[in-house]
């Protein structure tokens, strides 16, 4: 067997622990993952959880966050995104139903903002040619 038939089996054998494991989490992630495609998200499954990565603003943070509550799914208090905070990465659980769901956030809406100054020597170059 070469080394390409090799990977296609490894993959194939992946794909196959993959695809049990959705089968039998399917039931309870399938609702939330038909809700998130509606809202142009795309869930991905690691084999025992559903992954989401969301960009955007406060509005789709919190519209997201939201809507995992309302499907049953906790996150501890200390969790809570902190204001002006870039990104967000928390674990929810299910309150019934034993699975879990990854939230990554990332904002699109960052800016560079000064927040003091300070006075210090820093040593000036220019280029000279002889």
């Amino acid at each position: 067997m070469s080394a390409i038939d090799r990977a296609f089996a490894d993959q194939f054998k992946y794909l196959s622990e993959q695809l049990i494991a959705w089968r039998d989490v399917a039931p309870k992630l399938q609702p939330l993952a038909d809700r998130l495609e509606k809202m142009e998200i795309e869930p991905r499954f690691d084999g025992s959880s559903l992954h989401l990565y969301v960009t955007g603003d406060k509005k789709q943070l919190t519209r997201v966050w939201r809507m995992l509550r309302v499907y049953g799914y906790n996150t501890s208090p200390e969790n809570r995104p902190k204001d002006k905070q870039p990104s967000v990465c928390v674990w929810f659980d299910h309150q019934d139903n034993g699975t879990r769901v990854y939230f990554n956030f990332t904002s699109t809406v960052c800016k560079r903002v000064q927040i003091g100054t300070e006075m210090r020597e820093v040593p000036v170059y220019e280029v000279r040619c002889e």
